[in-house]
């Protein structure tokens, strides 16, 4: 008996003689795909909130690290305001320059000093506390009480300071401490400024060494934090004239 021959992969007929029915297999099952991750929308705004506190942090870090500085006061060159320890903060942005591009020169109001720089915080002032560099030696850090500004003319006789022609009412001082040194007339000049401790028989000043260049100028003396009993804000005397 000839038997036709089967197809590959076709499902085998069923035999006539056993009267069983043809079973065909399922094709094989897909593989379900993976479960997707999904974050919480508060999960994310979490996140993003950490974050924003980081940057805001590290944005007041620098911010106060650029802008305040500690000094320890070594001397006594500012009694009797200012003592030999003192701890003291110095706010390094009080007098700070920006550097303006030269078509801003055309904008008179913000180039004020004709010189290609904004000062947004002000300038020094008589009677400012200063921090600075020493000019002839720049590693070495000085306090002293601004006296002429640029443009000023400042003598001293026998202790007594006369600024512009007017004797200055210095009442801040300790009159056993002002000494009776003299030094002839001078003008301040431009950018730069007359300084003084106010201990005067031992302080070095600008009587020493000079007018005070703006460019050495640290920062304001604004705080004082140790000793405990000198704890407040660094009083700016403003030095008044005096008729003659």
């Amino acid at each position: 008996m000839n038997e036709s021959p089967q197809q590959p992969g076709a499902a085998p007929e069923p035999s006539p003689m056993s009267g069983a029915p043809a079973v065909q297999e399922p094709p094989p099952a897909q593989a379900a795909p993976p479960p997707e991750m999904v974050v919480a929308p508060d999960a994310w705004r979490s996140a993003f909130g950490y974050l924003q506190t980081l940057a805001l942090a590290a944005l007041v870090f620098l911010l106060v690290s650029t802008s305040f500085q500690n000094f320890e006061v070594e001397g006594t060159s500012m009694t009797p305001n200012i003592h030999n320890g003192d701890m003291i903060i110095v706010n390094k942005a009080a007098y700070r320059a920006v550097h303006l591009p030269g078509w801003v020169s055309n904008i008179p109001f913000l180039d004020r000093n004709g010189d290609g720089y904004f000062e947004p915080f002000g300038e020094p002032k008589r009677g400012d506390v200063v921090v600075f560099h020493l000019p002839s030696q720049t590693q070495r850090n000085l306090i002293k009480r601004v006296i002429g500004l640029p443009g000023d003319t400042i003598e001293i006789r026998r202790g007594i300071v006369y600024r512009n022609g007017e004797r200055l009412n210095e009442d801040y001082l300790d009159p056993g401490l002002v000494g009776e040194r003299s030094m002839p007339l001078t003008v301040v000049p431009e950018n730069e400024f007359f300084v003084m401790g106010d201990e005067r028989s031992r302080s070095f000043d600008s009587r020493d060494w000079g007018t005070l260049p703006r460019k050495h100028i640290i920062g304001k003396a604004w705080f004082s934090y140790w000793p405990s009993d000198q704890f407040g804000r660094v009083k700016q005397y403003r030095a008044e004239s005096l008729d003659n």
